[in-house]
């Protein structure tokens, strides 16, 4: 057993030691070295930032550690407990959420992923991944709710419906055969230049949040989508799609006036090549 103290502390495991060691974090930053599966960490809530540097391929996230680094060679996996989590996380590619009937949710705050990491979700409860800042790169299974960071994020739906709700960057969203929702809850999360892939007509949903978007009533709005560029006769903030480029937009005003519509979204019905078939069914209001 090891026992740091006040302070910020290092500790190692032994390399190739087949005996296992309990090492119990104090109330400093504290640094663990493993190299043994066995091992056992022991950190409490409010015991400093912690991080744990390891060569073992898989490992279980310990619980209040907020920071793993993987210094061995190929790929690394973690393994995470039920709970919320945040995780600064280098040279991890696979992410899988504990999935338990005893628990009601999964919250992972995750930054700096190994570049297109895997992020596996549960069937049991609902699973939260909230993208810290910068531009992240992650294919998600299983994941309910995903939220964007305020960099270009590159987002893949493999399996499973998700809810995205991005940060405002020009961010990538490759849906998949799910009833998937991607959410603005505010004006400032627009204009970043997002492109949406794999959109399903009367499947999808793109939904607002009302009252940040000039106070649009509730419900599918029949008189809320424009049929091109040039604008739809409305008498206040309106979305308009241009079927040709794809794009859509929201006019802040009742007009046709340029400087007033912003780029919402690039829409496509494939991977990219066709512009997506966009009705008033598909913009939903909350």
């Amino acid at each position: 057993v090891l026992v740091a103290n006040s302070g910020a502390a290092t500790v190692s495991t032994l390399l190739n030691s087949t005996a296992q060691a309990s090492l119990i974090g104090g109330t400093g930053n504290d640094t663990y070295v493993i190299h043994n599966a066995l091992d056992k960490i022991v950190e409490n809530s409010g015991g400093g930032t912690d991080s744990v540097q390891t060569d073992l391929s898989m490992i279980t996230l310990p619980d209040n550690v907020e920071s793993l680094t993987y210094t061995g060679s190929g790929s690394a996996s973690v393994f995470i407990a039920n709970g919320s989590h945040t995780l600064a996380a280098t040279n991890i590619s696979t992410f899988q959420m504990e999935n338990s009937v005893l628990a009601t949710q999964n919250v992972l705050t995750l930054s700096n992923p190994a570049s297109n990491a895997s992020v596996f979700g549960t069937t049991r409860i609902d699973d939260t991944l909230n993208l810290a800042t910068g531009s992240n790169s992650v294919t998600v299974s299983g994941v309910d709710s995903i939220i964007g960071g305020t960099g270009a994020d590159t987002i893949t739906v493999n399996s499973g419906s998700v809810t995205f709700s991005g940060g405002g960057g020009a961010d990538v969203i490759k849906l998949n055969s799910g009833t998937d929702v991607i959410h603005y809850g505010a004006t400032s999360e627009i204009g970043g230049g997002a492109t949406i892939n794999n959109f399903t007509h009367l499947t999808d949903k793109i939904d607002f949040t009302g009252s940040a978007f000039g106070s649009l009533g509730a419900g599918n709005l029949a008189e809320a989508l424009g049929t091109d560029s040039g604008g739809h006769a409305v008498t206040g903030s309106h979305f308009v799609y241009d079927g040709a480029s794809g794009t859509l937009y929201f006019n802040s005003a009742a007009d046709n006036i340029t400087a007033h519509s912003t780029a919402i979204a690039t829409i496509h019905s494939d991977s990219g090549a066709t512009s997506a078939n966009l009705s008033a069914a598909d913009i939903h209001i909350s």
